[in-house]
């Protein structure tokens, strides 16, 4: 697993870290990379959350699939931040 920590004014100058535009800048970025589209995504939500990411809720990681897919839940979340929760490959 790899681990990546950054801040919100390192992506795009916003004090607020976390925010779904930022976390889609950088899974837009790391998509570019042609060695990790054949990569299979899970993710888990630690906090609780409403819309597509209620199905991650919990501690152990849920399979979401290709990098696109990941792409695709943050563009649907119904929310700006994600408050805790991982992604790995």
């Amino acid at each position: 697993m790899s681990t990546i920590e950054i801040r919100g004014q390192d992506i795009d100058g916003d004090p607020t870290s976390c925010t779904i535009a930022q976390f889609i800048t950088v899974f837009e970025t790391i998509a570019r990379h042609e060695d990790v589209r054949e990569h299979i995504w899970y993710g888990a939500d630690m906090s609780p959350s409403a819309g597509d990411f209620a199905s991650y809720r919990g501690e152990k990681a849920s399979r979401i699939g290709s990098i696109d897919q990941v792409i695709e839940l943050l563009r649907a979340a119904p929310f700006p931040q994600l408050d805790w929760g991982y992604l790995l490959h």
